[in-house]
């Protein structure tokens, strides 16, 4: 792994444990503190900074979690440095387990059990998890030494992003043609009727889902021939993301989409808890993108 790219892993990592508005400014302070450590380490070595080298200034500043909580102490929730990760892990939780209770609050409320109950036993396990974690953190210090990861988070598998758009390209046949798909697959049986589409549904708003289907065969086909996610494409990916919810939404709430009643509300629960997943999901990642420096503005500070 090149230096550079070891120095700002290990930035990033510091980064993102600490709140938006502080991220850009100590991204780039410990970029340069760490740049002047390594020369001035190569220096005192009398050789090229090198990989051994970055290292050492690495476990000098110690493990990125340790380095964050420096520049932003936590309030202390079981380990300091778990705090964040902690309240995330709950509130995504228990978000998509009240997400997953829609279908049935929808088709049977009767049988719809108490939704405090799972998240009491959510938040539980997640209190015991980080506890447990917390625990062998103090019982195996030498394990919390920093080591850059060997994957680049940003490449892609062009094999794997090719099979994405083989399934969205299916996908487009099997929805817009179910009776044929169904036929073809099932060699020459038919359909049944309660599955069947409402007409203006048909011609007026599944169009719109291929749409965006064919936005993202021709985004991750621009991602495959590159060989790795950007910036751009990321932000493309959200907005993408984001037009499914709002079609689905829309779906819900302009006239039915099946035929059949019971079969057009079961369709309807399901567009919801979809929905909610995406804008869980899209929340994610958005806070995780938000006061991120610029690739080429942290390798600029890290190799001038």
């Amino acid at each position: 792994m090149r230096v550079e790219d070891m120095l700002e892993q290990y930035v990033r990592e510091v980064a993102g444990q600490l709140p938006v508005k502080m991220r850009s400014d100590v991204a780039l302070e410990l970029a340069s503190l760490l740049r002047e450590d390594l020369h001035a380490r190569a220096e005192a070595a009398g050789r090229a900074p090198d990989e051994a080298l970055a290292r050492d200034v690495l476990q000098a500043f110690g493990n990125p979690y340790e380095v964050a909580a420096r520049y932003h102490p936590k309030g202390a929730l079981i380990d300091p440095s778990d705090t964040r990760n902690v309240v995330m892990t709950v509130v995504v939780g228990g978000a998509l387990l009240l997400a997953a209770t829609i279908p049935t609050a929808l088709l049977a409320p009767a049988k719809l059990h108490a939704p405090e109950t799972y998240l009491v036993w959510w938040i539980g396990a997640v209190v015991l998890f980080y506890a447990c974690k917390a625990w062998a953190r103090r019982r195996w210090p030498k394990q919390r030494g920093w080591t850059p990861g060997a994957r680049d988070p940003d490449r892609v598998s062009r094999i794997g992003i090719v099979a994405i758009i083989l399934s969205i390209g299916l996908s487009i046949a099997i929805f817009g043609a179910p009776e044929q798909s169904f036929a073809w697959l099932t060699k020459g049986r038919h359909l049944t009727g309660s599955l069947a589409y409402d007409p203006q549904f048909r011609a007026l708003r599944l169009p719109w889902l291929f749409g965006i289907w064919a936005g993202q065969a021709v985004m991750l086909a621009m991602i495959a021939w590159r060989g790795r996610w950007t910036p751009a494409l990321r932000r493309v990916d959200m907005v993408l993301t984001a037009s499914i919810v709002v079609l689905f939404l829309w779906w819900r709430a302009d006239g039915p989409v099946m035929v059949e009643p019971v079969a057009n509300v079961t369709a309807k629960a399901y567009m919801a808890m979809i929905a909610t997943f995406l804008v869980i999901e899209l929340a994610v990642r958005i806070y995780r993108q938000a006061g991120q420096v610029s690739a080429d503005e942290l390798q600029a500070t890290l190799n001038p």
